[in-house]
């Protein structure tokens, strides 16, 4: 069967690398936020776990003050660094679709 659409094929691909285009910009927009969240989330969690080590806020009865502190010291630094990596990594990819689009 001949096929009805007397568009020529290059024009599907086109359609194609637009798609992957769009997907490569979403990309970079979900490792901004991702960043940022991990970042906001590793800070926040730093500030409540140093509030319940020095005694301003009580520990819940499930944590205890081991707890608190390995939170302090191991899981909050930890997702701060890795908000900072995404973001980095969101702005140097970034940086190299800029660099290729000037490039043309």
């Amino acid at each position: 069967m001949k096929n009805p659409d007397p568009q020529p094929t290059h024009t599907l691909w086109l359609g194609y690398a637009a798609a992957a285009w769009a997907v490569i910009f979403a990309a970079i927009s979900f490792y901004w936020a991702a960043g940022i969240g991990m970042l906001l989330y590793g800070a926040a969690s730093f500030v409540q776990h140093l509030l319940m080590a020095t005694g301003v806020i009580t520990l819940p009865p499930g944590l205890g003050r081991t707890g608190a502190y390995g939170h302090l010291l191991l899981w909050d630094p930890w997702w701060s660094l890795g908000g900072i990596l995404f973001i980095a990594v969101s702005y140097q990819l970034s940086a190299v679709s800029r660099r290729l689009k000037a490039d043309g």
